[in-house]
């Protein structure tokens, strides 16, 4: 579904000839030679990843709806998707653009979001692995925040609040390069003084 009328042709089209249209954007994805093995491996995953489920529910309240295992990553840690009866990433964003766009409706047309983790994926592995050893960890917070944005970029939705994002990638980025928390504060606090100083020019 590359054109814009094909999500509205989605809508009502879910069937040509004897195939049955899925839409990858949402969730219920089910793969034909998904076996009982699979489905004994994901609940094993469901067990091992609860803590860091939990995690991600409590620390992205407000952001989406629930947290899964995924059937379908391979190379992404994480993805975003929409429930089945709403609409995708890509419709919300075709409805923002129109020029007439009714506030209350735009609301109705921002879809609960489920996020899907992948257990095979190294940082989701390491994610978890920290969050046992220290639920305090600030890193894992700074990193779920990382996992959830690139998540929602990937998979069509926009950045919410850029400026937050931005702060989130200079935090990671200081720590990783060793550069103290006073510093990196002092150095937000002047790019934010930079910017008021704009806006007032």
């Amino acid at each position: 579904m590359t054109e814009p009328i094909d999500e509205y042709m989605y809508q009502t089209v879910k069937k040509y000839e004897d195939y049955k249209l899925v839409n990858l954007a949402k969730e219920g994805l089910k793969l034909d030679d998904e076996d009982e093995t699979e489905s004994d491996k994901k609940s094993e995953y469901q067990e091992t990843f609860a803590d860091l489920i939990d995690f991600f529910k409590s620390h992205l309240k407000g952001k989406v709806s629930k947290v899964v295992i995924s059937d379908r990553l391979t190379s992404s840690p994480a993805a975003l998707t929409t429930s089945s009866w709403g609409h995708t990433a890509n419709l919300q964003r075709l409805m923002k653009m129109q020029a007439l766009q009714d506030k209350v409706e735009a609301k109705w047309y921002k879809a609960q979001r489920t996020m899907e983790i992948n257990p095979e994926h190294p940082i989701i592995r390491e994610l978890a692995a920290r969050l046992a050893a220290d639920p305090e960890d600030s890193n894992v917070v700074l990193a779920a925040d990382l996992v959830f944005e690139t998540a929602a970029l990937r998979s069509g939705f926009e950045v919410e609040n850029p400026a937050d994002f931005a702060a989130t990638i200079n935090a990671m980025l200081s720590r990783s390069l060793g550069i103290a928390h006073e510093e990196q504060q002092e150095e937000q606090e002047q790019e934010q003084q930079e910017e008021q100083e704009q806006e007032q020019e």
